[in-house]
């Protein structure tokens, strides 16, 4: 298995299996091994978009509306998730800390599954916030 996480985007790509691209190549990552892989899909960019944008959820909904609405084929879409994959990881490691530290102040372990941790509070702040 892959051991270092912004090489998932070329070993997934590598393989070319009809499919098998970084979304769910880097969930499968996590799922094996959650410290040291994240998620990336529109859940973890629109949260690495809102960090990016200094926490403005409007300019992160508008920047992912463009990433998602562009007139290009699938197969082109690819590599723009895959060239966004190794910025994802560093959102979600800040995005962990944030969340672990606001769950202590309310008597909250998080435990060490830093990036099952921070897709899980991805999810729920997109699901939330995003339009």
């Amino acid at each position: 298995m892959c051991q270092i996480p912004a090489k998932v985007p070329e070993i997934v790509y590598k393989e070319n299996l009809p499919y098998l691209k970084i979304s769910v190549g880097s969930e499968m990552a996590a799922l094996l091994r959650p410290d040291a892989f994240w998620v990336t899909n529109v859940r973890t960019i629109w949260a690495h978009l809102v960090m990016k944008h200094n926490n403005n959820v409007g300019l992160a909904n508008e920047e992912l509306y463009y990433y998602r609405t562009q007139d290009v084929p699938s197969e082109m879409e690819y590599p723009l998730w895959r060239d966004i994959h190794p910025l994802v990881g560093s959102s979600m490691q800040k995005l962990a800390n944030l969340g672990s530290r606001l769950a202590r102040e309310q008597g909250i372990e998080a435990g060490n599954l830093r990036f099952l941790w921070a897709d899980a509070i991805a999810d729920t702040a997109y699901n939330k916030y995003s339009r």
